[in-house]
């Protein structure tokens, strides 16, 4: 079955090479050009994991990991432009999973979004 990422990002450019990146790595991508829409999006699917950016019209991104804290543990990863280490500090001290800036890999990104469902599926727990 196929994994369901959402991603909130204000940058159609980006959401389209991701989306197509993802697609042929087999995930099911939905898209969300702003906040708002991604938080409404993300209250009424499932969704296995969200890849979020941080400067975003209408809600920031940290508004929205906020929110998604708030109701879920569900993977997050910030995919942002702010690249200080005191933005990434705070963006893991929110609840952020992972944190990646741009201009990113997307090969990289792919492979932490592996690792991060890898770890978090139900399927991984073995009884003994």
């Amino acid at each position: 079955m196929k994994k369901n990422i959402l991603l909130i990002e204000d940058e159609t450019r980006i959401r389209f090479l991701l989306k197509d990146y993802f697609f042929k790595e087999g995930f099911n991508i939905i898209e969300a050009s702003d906040g708002d829409e991604g938080l409404n999006y993300f209250i009424s699917n499932k969704v296995d994991l969200v890849i979020l950016d941080i400067m975003m019209p209408k809600v920031d991104g940290i508004t929205v990991l906020e929110m998604i804290r708030k109701v879920s543990t569900v993977p997050v990863i910030l995919l942002t432009a702010k690249g200080q280490e005191e933005d990434k500090l705070f963006g893991y001290e929110m609840g952020a999973d992972d944190y990646m800036t741009k201009p990113f890999s997307t090969k990289v990104l792919i492979a932490k979004v592996k690792a991060l469902l890898k770890r978090t599926s139900e399927d991984t727990f073995s009884s003994t």
